[in-house]
This record gives structure tokens, C-alpha cells and sequence, in this order.
């Protein structure tokens, strides 16, 4: 009997080519999971952002869904994480990214500010400096087949999507709710992207917004981690 029910324990859910190892992170519109993928020559770990099947259904939904889909797949950049694969599996939009062995910036502002420190200046500029690498490439991406600007704005920088891996890496996520030119269609009217706390006045003013965007959200990242305190 114990045997059988330690048997039950450790089995894993099957997703499509993947095998679900656990959760990290449950949202109200996806949930987000560690998995292995099964291939014949790749063992791979992964991350997969799963939509809940009542989003996935909804057919405005996965035009926003596709849009994120064809901005992060163009993205290649060791500060960018990468996208490898997407699809629809038991009626539910995935997708499968780059896993980052690590905690993300707000984590490590949180544990620093209980302990009453701040972050050290050269620390400070060296992660943010790997961010600007990462936002500048994106915000001067071109399609290298017809050579057209994509425009592209990330819109939801913040200690929330900077992702520290334990090994140093710097790594920019989340480009879910990036702007670009490519986008199949605008913003809902009176919906906000992003989080309060990181928007510039040019987005709640109505204005087109361009790279500067980020970099006012980069500036705000700065001033709390040397400050040790919320900006705004």
C-alpha cells in the first residue's frame, strides 16, 4: 500500500510533448509551470505559461495571444528570454519558454530592504545596464528579410519581469504586452497595460509611446534600488 500510494505521488502530468514538473507561479489569466521536454534527441527543462481554457477560447484573446507570440519568437538576445515553442493542447494556448534558474528583481529588493540595506551602486549599474542592452536591441529590432522597423516597446518594465539567474544572468521577460507595429490590433479603450507604479505620463495622457517609454521605467527601477523604496 505504501508503495502504490508513493507511486501516485511522484506521477507527473503529461502536456503534449512535455512532462509538467511543477508550479511556480499561478495567475488569474495563465499559470505558469516547470516541465521537461520530450524529445528523441533534446531533454530539455522549459517553462510554460498556460492560458486557462476559458481565455483560450475566447477568439479576441488569442489574436492578443498570437500577437505576443510573433514579437517574442523574433526575439533572440542573452538578456531577452527566449521563446521556443506555442500551440493549443487539451483546449489551452501555451507557451513554452526559456527557464531561468533564479529569482526575479522585486524578490531580492524585498530581502534586501527586511534586512535594511540597499543595492550597491556598481551592482546596481551592472544590472541595469544589461537590461538597457536588452531594450535596446529590442526597441531597434528590424525584420531582416524586408528590413522594416518593428517599433517594439516592452510597456511593462519593472523589477517584476527582471529575472537574476543564480549563475549572473540578467534576463528581461514578459513581452506579453509589448507594442509593436506588427500587432494585429490596438488596446482596448480604458484598458491599462502595465503597472501603475512604472507608467510614464505619455501613456495615461493617450500618446503614442516609443522606446522612451521603458527608459522611464529603467530610471524608476534605479531610484528604488539605490533608495531602497517605492518612486511612486
Amino acid at each position: 500500500v505504501q508503495s502504490m500510494s508513493s507511486e501516485k505521488i511522484d506521477k507527473k502530468e503529461r502536456f503534449g510533448r512535455y512532462l509538467i514538473l511543477d508550479h511556480l507561479v499561478d495567475g488569474g489569466m495563465a499559470k505558469i509551470c516547470r516541465a521537461r521536454f520530450l524529445g528523441e534527441q533534446a531533454d530539455k527543462v522549459v517553462a510554460i505559461k498556460m492560458v486557462q481554457s476559458q481565455y483560450s477560447k475566447d477568439e479576441s484573446f488569442k489574436t492578443m495571444f498570437m500577437d505576443e507570440i510573433k514579437v517574442a519568437f523574433g526575439l533572440q538576445h542573452p538578456n531577452i528570454i527566449q521563446t521556443f515553442d506555442y500551440g493549443i493542447q487539451n483546449d489551452q494556448l501555451f507557451v513554452a519558454m526559456e527557464y531561468i534558474d533564479g529569482k526575479n528583481l522585486k524578490e531580492y529588493l524585498d530581502k534586501i530592504k527586511e534586512k535594511g540595506f540597499v543595492f550597491p551602486v556598481d551592482v546596481t549599474t551592472y544590472i541595469l545596464t544589461q537590461v538597457c542592452n536588452g531594450l535596446h536591441y529590442a526597441h531597434t529590432l528590424t525584420d531582416r528579410l524586408s528590413g522594416k522597423e518593428y517599433k517594439l516597446v516592452h510597456r511593462d518594465i519593472s523589477p517584476h519581469n527582471i529575472m537574476l539567474d543564480f549563475d549572473g544572468a540578467v534576463k528581461i521577460i514578459d513581452f506579453g504586452i509589448a507594442k509593436s507595429k506588427s500587432n494585429s490590433e490596438a488596446t482596448q479603450a480604458g484598458t491599462i497595460k502595465g503597472k501603475l507604479a512604472y507608467l510614464a505620463p505619455e501613456y495615461l495622457e493617450g500618446l503614442e509611446l516609443d522606446h522612451r517609454y521603458d527608459q522611464f521605467a529603467v530610471g524608476i527601477t534605479l531610484w528604488e534600488m539605490l533608495c531602497g523604496r517605492r518612486l511612486f
